[in-house]
């Protein structure tokens, strides 16, 4: 990526547990964002773009194409971004109000089978998580 991902961004927002009152003193801060890349990154394949993903602070900012099709196959992460509370805007743009007024567009029937995906994908993890903390492994793992 060879240009000002910040200079393109033309929404980011606080995400995750911060923006929904959840987090704990040892939560970080997590962004999430969308840009609008250069137009060099529309033609060719010289030069490519989906996401931007930093650490410090833990950022991921979308290439605008990636996030609409994202959104249209109803993906639990990226439909929250179109409903974020307003205080945890940090960025946005007259092109984010556009697409945001038609967020209403991108919830369909889909969503009930993404969503309980995602959450029967989320229980098993937990499942999984406690299993280990009753039994944890006695012996060091071979090959």
């Amino acid at each position: 990526m060879n240009f000002n991902i910040e200079k393109h961004t033309i929404f980011k927002c606080l995400s995750g547990s911060q923006a929904y009152g959840m987090a704990t003193p040892e939560s970080d801060k997590d962004f999430r964002g969308v840009a609008i890349p250069p137009k060099e990154y529309f033609y060719g394949f010289l030069n490519r773009f989906e996401q931007a993903e930093t650490k410090e602070p833990d950022e991921v900012i979308y290439d605008l194409r990636k996030f609409m099709s994202l959104a249209a196959d109803c993906n639990p992460n990226i439909i929250d971004l179109l409903f974020i509370p307003e205080d945890c805007i940090r960025k946005t743009s007259p092109y984010w109000e556009m697409v945001l007024a038609q967020r209403e567009m991108f919830l369909s029937m889909k969503a009930k089978h993404t969503y309980s995906g995602y959450a029967l994908a989320q229980l098993k993890r937990i499942k999984s998580h406690r299993g280990w903390l009753l039994n944890p492994i006695k012996n060091q793992p071979k090959r």
